[in-house]
Parts: C-alpha cells; structure tokens; sequence
C-alpha cells in the first residue's frame, strides 16, 4: 500500500446495470435496472448542497433502497475520514464523492472499488471524457457526476467603456490585456491565479497538451513539453509586462478585485455563476460569459477544472446497490435536472445536454443572458482526459511556490515546470512510487 498524502476530492458513485443499444440511446428515457435484493440502507458521504430532492426521487424509484446522506462537512473532513476508515479497515460508506482530480490517490489507496461489471455496458450515458475520468483500462472506479469546461467571465460594461471586444485567439486576449491596461492600470482583463495549478493544468488540456498521465501500470511525467511550456510563459510574459494581475483564487482581495472591477475578466469552469453571483452582487447585471479563446480557432477544443464522482468503496456489503444509486442519480433526467436547478452542480450526464433548451432562461446576474448555452458549447469541445498524478496536493503547493517567486523575479518562468517536474518526482519516489516514467 503506498504512502498516501490527505487531499482533497468529491464524491462518486457507482452502479450495476443492464445493457441499451447505443445506436437508438435516448438519453431521457434509459430503462434502468431492477433491484432484486432485500431492503437495504446505504451510507453515502458527500458535500453535495440541497441534494435531498434528487435522492427523494430514487427512493422513490427503488424503495427498497433507502439512502443515509451524512455530509461530513466539506472535501478535507470527507477525505481525512476516508483515509483513516481506509487505514483501520472499518468505517468507510457505501459511497463517496471525489474530485476526479484526486481519484487516483484513492485508487492507490485501496479506498474505491472496480465496479466495472455493474456499469461498463452504461459508459455512453456520458462524454468519453468523464467515463475516462473514472477509468483505468477496463476498470471502473465511479459515476461522474459534474464538469467543470472553461469559459471566460468578463464585465461588459468594462469592455465597452474601453472599447473592447471579446477575444477570439489568445493572441487577441494578449493584445487586448495589454491595451486595456495601458488605458487605466487599475484594470486587468485576466488574472493568473498562484495558488491554482489545476486551472493552469486545464488551459495546458485546452490547448491539446497534458503533464502527466496514467496508464499501463505507470505513472508519466512531463511538465516540460512543449505546450506546457508555451503556455507558462505566454501567461508570465503578460505578469511581466503588467497585463495579468498575479492573485490568489478565493481569497478576500479576490472576491474584492472581482466586486470592484479591477478584474474584469477571469476564466473559470461551468461551475462558476452560482459563486460569482454572491461574489460580486453589487455588480450583477454587468458580466457576460464567452467561449475561451483558440490557439486554432479552426479546431476550437477546451479543458476542464473541478468535477467529482459518486464512487463505491472497498467496504461496501452492498456493492450493486451502491452502484445502481450512482448511476441513477448521476444521470436520470430528472434527477440530473435537480442536480443542476437545486444542487447549482453542471452534470455531464448527456441527457442534461438535450434539457439545454428547457432550462436555459435569461440570467439577470449575466444580463439577462442565457449562459446555458454558452456553457454547453465549452463543455461539448473537451475532447480527451488523461490520468491525474496520486499527489496532486503536493503538485498543487508546488506550483504555488513556484510561481509566486517567478512572479516576484526570483526565478524564470520556464524554471517554474522545471523544478515543479524534479520536486514532484522525488516527492513520488519517496511515497513509495517507483512506477514513474519521465519525459513521455
């Protein structure tokens, strides 16, 4: 058993099922399976909000399955739990929610189980890219359950008064950041967040590139190609120049920039509008949401922040159960609605794509803008996943010290991937992992 650090993650969970036919799939109308066994009580941890409604359907749908909700009060507590009921043998639930992010760490923990047997037969009931979120070769280790496509948040009222348009390349974005700035230093049409490396990893995806993956057993690190390495210095070349304010995401001068203006534009995942709402209240009716800029316009592809699974644990008397509820809460129409209207979540079950039209009213936060579908077409343009490393929070303080002194001129921007690369590998090594393959 490796050596594991505590991290952060969200729940899955995972299901047993029966065979569609993918060539007549109608996403609303999936026949689920029955449940054949005896009444049972599942335990599910998550820190999913006013996800009571979703759950209320399923009993209803299964009842004789009924589900025990604890939240166990937010993803570090959840996770601290996981680890010690891991540890001792005894306490975990039936299911949990982790961020796809931090999966592997549970996977190498032996915290999750394969429940492929249960649910492969359902893998296009979602994007190949979340089914390959929860997978590992054949294996299965969740349900996804939301999504996190980047998109681009900007003040309207801001870009007008500076004559500003709304970038369609990142060459653009960098002229614009630059001129914008030019004409009051106060303003900043982007920021690059220090203390955030999964959204630098997702603008790295955007452009056709990865870091690091799994695969056959092994663990590939390259923080050093090629596109990784255009894209910490295209973004450090903006904070030298003064076009790209350095903050840290979540905090009060954050919240702050964003209320007052001094950041006019971020990019963030299809997540946000519900955090933005309350963030920067006193400007709402002034923002707008826009599809991210392209390094190839013609072949526009994105990347994805954030999203968790529902996912069955090695401790589990109940296994098919647990399975079935992920599968059905994750991505029952109804279910998946609730899990967007009441929970604020982005799904990326599929049907929830075809309830587009339905659901997309006009915001009055965005202007009375329908940002539904603006959201859809980004998440529609992530194209592939790749395998996260089992020490992401490492990789994350890492990054953020890394670029914190390239920020401050203690380093080049090209040393940050450089040293982030031989610090991650030997942090690995020393927990245990030996199954590491540089340079691929």
């Amino acid at each position: 058993m490796k050596k594991i650090q505590v991290l952060v993650v969200v729940a899955f969970v995972v299901l047993s099922i029966v065979a569609f036919s993918q060539a007549s799939v109608n996403y609303a109308n999936v026949v689920f399976p029955k449940y054949t066994g005896g009444p049972v009580t599942l335990t599910v941890w998550s820190w999913v909000p006013n996800i009571q409604k979703s759950i209320d359907l399923f009993e209803q749908a299964y009842p004789n399955i009924k589900i025990n909700y604890v939240n166990v009060g937010g993803a570090a507590p959840t996770y601290s739990k996981l680890l010690s009921s891991t540890t001792s043998g005894a306490g975990l639930p039936d299911v949990t929610q982790i961020e796809y992010t931090f999966l592997p760490q549970f996977i190498d923990y032996g915290t999750v189980m394969d429940i492929s047997k249960w649910v492969s037969q359902y893998k296009d009931l979602f994007p190949t890219w979340a089914w390959e979120s929860v997978s590992r070769g054949n294996k299965v280790y969740g349900i996804p359950q939301d999504g996190g496509a980047l998109v681009y948040f900007y003040r309207k009222d801001i870009f007008d008064k500076y004559g500003l348009t709304v970038p369609k390349t990142w060459d653009e974005f960098a002229q614009e950041a630059i001129d914008i700035h030019s004409k009051d230093p106060n303003v900043y049409i982007a920021d690059l967040e220090e203390n955030y490396f999964m959204l630098f990893d997702a603008l790295v995806w955007q452009d056709g590139g990865t870091m690091f993956n799994y695969k056959n057993g092994n663990y590939y690190i390259d923080f050093t190609n090629p596109i990784a390495m255009k894209l910490i210095n295209f973004w450090g070349n903006l904070v030298d120049k003064g076009a790209v304010l350095p903050t840290f995401a979540w905090s009060t001068d954050w919240y702050n920039f964003l209320a007052t203006g001094k950041i006019a534009g971020f990019i963030s995942g299809a997540w946000m509008p519900t955090f933005l709402t309350s963030i920067a209240e006193s400007s709402s009716g002034s923002w707008r949401v826009a599809l991210l800029p392209q390094w190839n316009p013609e072949e526009p592809q994105n990347g994805n922040v954030g999203g968790s699974a529902f996912c069955v644990t090695t401790q589990s008397k109940h296994p098919e159960a647990a399975a079935l509820f992920a599968l059905w809460i994750n991505s029952e129409s109804n279910s998946v609605k609730d899990l967007y209207t009441e929970s604020q979540l982005w799904p990326v079950a599929n049907v929830f794509s075809d309830e587009i039209n339905e659901l997309d009213t006009p915001n009055a936060f965005f202007g009375g803008q329908k940002i539904m579908s603006t959201l859809n077409q980004a998440s529609q343009q992530v194209k592939f996943y790749f395998g996260w490393l089992p020490v992401m929070n490492y990789v994350q303080s890492e990054f953020q010290t890394q670029v914190t002194n390239a920020a401050n001129k203690k380093e080049s921007w090209e040393d940050v991937l450089t040293n982030m690369q031989s610090k991650v590998i030997t942090f690995m090594k020393t927990q245990g992992y030996n199954n590491i393959i540089v340079g691929q």
